[in-house]
């Protein structure tokens, strides 16, 4: 707890690196929050233990921790698992196509669809993951 502290404020202020601070301390909440939540849902059997198996990770999602500041897998399964899978129903949910605002303007910016197919090594492989998930508007 001494490596972070929780932010004062949430405003900008005129130091860059307090700025920067404060951005990576709330980074570093919504990530351990959301795992701590990913966790939950895992125990609870709504989700495959495969979403915290370094192995079985590294045959879903491509370049799985090839270094240290890959974001793979906060991309493509944590954003997914949060933003399209418990902000749509089931019946909703599919991936967004990523070709920009002239192709696909009605659904550019939009957070509840799955993103990030580029980020798996086959897209079927995130389906499996969530498939018990009933959770959803």
């Amino acid at each position: 707890m001494d490596k972070i502290k929780f932010p004062e404020d949430y405003t900008h202020s005129e130091d860059s690196q307090k700025d920067k601070e404060i951005r990576d301390s709330i980074n570093l909440i919504r990530l351990i929050t959301r795992i701590i939540f990913i966790w939950f849902l895992k125990e609870k059997g709504l989700i495959s233990e495969k979403i915290f198996s370094r192995k079985d990770l590294q045959g879903i999602v491509k370049d799985f921790i090839i270094n240290a500041k890959s974001s793979d897998y906060y991309n493509a399964i944590l954003q997914n698992l949060f933003f399209a899978t418990l902000n749509q129903k089931m019946n909703e949910r599919k991936f967004t196509e990523e070709n920009g605002f002239l192709t696909n303007k009605k659904e550019y910016g939009v957070k509840n669809l799955y993103r990030y197919k580029d980020k798996f090594l086959m897209v079927v492989y995130l389906i499996v993951l969530i498939k018990k998930m009933r959770m959803g508007r």
